[in-house]
């Protein structure tokens, strides 16, 4: 939201190319509020990866508990490689 609120102030400022009226002063000033807000971003969209990562990891085994379980081993064993692969 910080990111995309930033950048509905600077889009209109660089499209308009009023940057070379101010000596780009308007983006200079934002240019720390900005990489905060991307780096935050970037590190919200890991955290949410790591979390689904995490989620997925628990819902396969559960799977393929349930296919050994079931006789599918060889499938199991797909599911356990793909993973590995994945991971």
């Amino acid at each position: 939201e910080a990111l995309l609120a930033q950048w509905k102030t600077l889009d209109p400022y660089y499209e308009s190319r009023a940057y070379r009226e101010d000596n780009l002063a308007q983006g200079k000033a934002a240019h720390a509020a900005l990489i905060s807000a991307y780096e935050n971003s970037i590190a919200g969209i890991n955290e949410f990866d790591a979390a689904l990562t995490e989620y997925q990891r628990a819902a396969n085994a559960a799977k393929m508990a349930a296919l050994v379980k079931a006789g599918h081993t060889a499938e199991a064993s797909m599911m356990d490689a793909m993973q590995k692969a994945d991971h």
